[in-house]
């Protein structure tokens, strides 16, 4: 069909028959081949363009996955931080009052020393008083 098509076009234009009916057979046929090629590689770079763009989707829902972990950790880690720093005030704060109490604890054992210190001084001239009140 498409051989008549060309034969009558050629002789209404008033043509020679310079072309050759088989070399024209031949050109079409490369034509129709290399049509068919072309269209399968297409289709072929399509599917190819899927595949990528789909990978491209699940990478994105990876990408923003892992953005909302890390998100998600360094809220995690400035919780961290701060609890530690707050463990790191009441450390310093407990220190602190383990200082003073150390201290008040040697005023007190001083305290105590010196206060027993008076008393055994004191408890030889009671002895004598009552020693001296018993003989009366």
């Amino acid at each position: 069909l498409t051989d008549m098509i060309l034969e009558e076009e050629f002789e209404k234009n008033g043509e020679p028959g310079w072309y050759n009916q088989q070399d024209l057979e031949d050109d079409l046929h490369l034509a129709a081949e290399l049509g068919k090629s072309l269209l399968e590689r297409n289709q072929d770079l399509e599917q190819a363009l899927q595949q990528m763009y789909s990978t491209n989707e699940e990478q994105l829902q990876e990408i923003e996955y892992l953005t909302k972990q890390v998100e998600l950790l360094r809220q995690m880690n400035d919780q961290h931080s701060k609890v530690y720093e707050q463990l790191d005030m009441a450390a310093r704060d407990v220190e602190h009052s383990n200082q003073r109490l150390v201290h008040d604890n040697r005023l007190a054992q001083h305290k105590i020393h010196s206060l027993t210190e008076t008393i055994e001084g004191l408890q030889t001239p009671m002895e004598e008083l009552q020693t001296q009140v018993e003989e009366l």
